[in-house]
């Protein structure tokens, strides 16, 4: 399992404030210009995202890791966003433990993606062996 991914969109860097994990790796950024490429595991909003930002979040947010601070409003775009994805309010007293303890269960894989498992050969065949003899 890869690093968790953090998108935080604020006025000062989290990294100063806070303790970050080494299992988060934490993308500070004061605002957001051009669109994003990636998805991230998990979205802070330390401010209130312009309408331009908001629609380039809206693209690399997934459903229930937005998470806004008290200096978020609700203004038409950003209330899109937070409505859409699922946002939930969370207390400047809150962050660190949450950085420290929930943030572990925004694993960055497999978030509902399919995959194959690799069965040897020799269990297949007992498998098929069974099925035979019930």
């Amino acid at each position: 399992m890869g690093n968790i991914q953090v998108l935080q969109l604020g006025e000062k860097n989290w990294e100063e404030i806070y303790t970050v994990p080494d299992l988060l790796e934490l993308f500070y950024m004061d605002s957001i210009e051009e669109p994003l490429e990636k998805l991230y595991d998990l979205v802070f909003l330390d401010r209130t995202p312009t309408d331009e930002e908001a629609a380039y979040l809206h693209k690399v947010t997934r459903a229930y890791t937005l998470f806004v601070t008290k200096r978020f409003e609700m203004t038409a775009g950003a209330a899109r966003l937070y409505q859409s994805k699922k946002g939930k309010q969370i207390a400047e007293e809150e962050i660190q433990d949450f950085l420290l303890h929930e943030s572990r269960n925004f694993f960055s894989s497999p978030y509902g993606e399919k995959f194959e498992m690799q069965i040897g050969r020799a269990v297949q065949q007992e498998c098929r062996d069974r099925r035979k003899s019930s």
